[in-house]
């Protein structure tokens, strides 16, 4: 394996600690808000927006992550061949 595929390797995995570092920062404020019922009913559709707009970029996520295991076991496996 050369280095500039582990270098875009290490800069997938660093972008996807920025965003789930993000998505926990933005979970705590929101733990630390005061509600009444009023703004709870309020803040529970907001937080579906936000979960349902999130959502798809996690999966996303998900399934890129995954690409990049089954890429790198491909890789490996092809120099690892004795033809």
């Amino acid at each position: 394996m050369n280095q500039d595929s582990s270098i875009n390797i290490k800069k997938v995995i660093g972008t996807l600690y920025t965003i789930g570092a993000l998505f926990i920062v933005t979970y705590i404020v929101t733990l630390s808000i005061n509600l009444n019922e009023k703004s709870a009913a309020t803040a529970g559709s907001i937080g579906d927006t936000i979960g349902g707009l999130a959502n798809p970029f996690i999966g996303s996520m998900g399934v890129i992550v995954t690409f990049l295991a089954f890429w790198v076991q491909f890789q490996e496996m092809k120099d690892n061949v004795m033809i």
